[in-house]
């Protein structure tokens, strides 16, 4: 038998043998499952990795100027003088320089450009008042960097603290004050007797400071020309707020009564003055610009009549008399000009010209004054002082 047809007689006998089943198998019941896709890999292209970090650069760029503009020195500090030495040195420094309102000289102001509406502002009448404050405040404002008070042992026998100050005129002229003082404590009090130098004057200086913690006034202070011609003020401050009170008194009598709220806001100080004057309430917003070189101011006055506004303060030096006066420039609420005027200003630095210390007299009808250089050395401690220029 051939090779061939013996395998097809194993085939044969095979099929025979094998069960007959597939008669029975129901092939529509079979499910029949598709060939799945292979799973692809991520693929990772430059231009994918590009948006993906530029995205989480934005973010973190985002979320860094937020922290920045939240950080505790943006956010307004409402108690900003801290040490012995800025609150004493505040107090006496600033009633200093308003006490210097009352020494006979005219600070009135003069209207620079008529206004193009039919009637002067309300603030053109308190112009008088603001520009005695704004001698003070421009040596008492501005970056907490210019403005350094020191407490030290006094360099004069007869006291034994001193309190010195060194700050930044408009002008950039740099500006010194010493406040010598002795302290004694008294039942809950500690008393102050002391002696303040500024501009090569002396002026005598008092004050009593609370011991309680509890007392609704923390201290007071008394700068004087005489008995009769004073600046006091009350620190009035609370936890939450630094405040003070000030009552200036001319020939014995309350010529002006107010309240400075300070805060500082990006390490420049700022203050807030309200008043009441004639029926109306007055609030101004003060702080030194960038550059230290010029006053804003925002104000509000309210009482049978209204009004908002803003002044832009300059200093500006008169070269026919030698001095450096204020010129305001006044803004309604919509920003359109209200007017100009202009300040006498106070010298700053003995070692400069442009103060206005000395005798004056009245231009023609127009408000300015002029200077006679060196007439005029200003009181010393209990100096009588009977005439006096109108700060009001």
């Amino acid at each position: 038998m051939k090779k061939a047809d013996l395998f097809q007689s194993i085939r044969a006998a095979a099929d025979k043998d094998l069960p007959d089943v597939f008669a029975k198998i129901d092939l529509d019941k079979i499910a029949i499952i598709p060939e799945s896709e292979p799973i692809k890999k991520p693929r990772f292209v430059l231009q994918s990795v590009l948006v993906y970090s530029l995205s989480a650069l934005i973010v973190f760029v985002g979320l860094f100027w937020a922290m920045t503009e939240l950080s505790t020195d943006n956010l307004p500090n409402y108690t900003p003088l801290e040490t012995e030495a800025e609150i004493i040195g505040y107090q006496t420094l600033s009633a200093t320089t308003l006490l210097e309102s009352l020494e006979p000289v005219d600070l009135s102001f003069s209207l620079l450009t008529s206004t193009t509406t039919p009637s002067e502002p309300l603030v053109a009448s308190e112009i008088d008042t603001v520009n005695a404050y704004v001698n003070m405040l421009e040596i008492t404002l501005g970056s907490e960097n210019s403005m350094i008070y020191t407490l030290e042992e006094s360099d004069l026998t007869q006291y034994q603290t001193m309190i010195s100050f060194q700050g930044l005129g408009l002008a950039g002229e740099t500006i010194s004050y010493r406040f010598y003082y002795n302290a004694t404590d008294e039942s809950n009090e500690r008393q102050i007797q002391g002696m303040i130098s500024f501009m090569e004057h002396e002026y005598p200086a008092s004050g009593a400071i609370s011991l309680d913690d509890a007392a609704l006034i923390r201290s007071t202070f008394r700068v004087m020309i005489d008995d009769d011609n004073y600046v006091e003020i009350d620190d009035t401050s609370t936890a939450e707020s630094q405040q003070f009170a000030y009552r200036i008194y001319q020939g014995a009598a309350l010529y002006n009564a107010s309240q400075i709220k300070l805060n500082s806001s990006k390490n420049a100080l700022r203050a807030e003055i309200n008043y009441q004057f004639g029926g109306k309430n007055l609030s101004f917003q003060i702080e030194k610009n960038h550059s230290q070189n010029a006053l804003s101011i925002n104000y509000e006055i309210t009482g049978d009549n209204s009004e908002a506004g803003a002044i832009d303060i300059n200093v500006e030096y008169d070269e026919d008399s030698g001095i450096y006066r204020y010129r305001y420039q006044v803004k309604n609420s919509s920003g359109q000009s209200q007017g100009e005027y202009q300040g006498n200003r106070r010298n700053k630095n003995p070692n400069t010209s442009g103060n206005d210390d000395e005798d004056d007299e009245d231009d023609e009808g127009e408000g300015t004054t002029t200077t006679d250089p060196g007439t005029n050395p200003g009181p010393g401690p209990g100096t009588q002082n009977p005439s006096h220029g109108n700060f009001l």
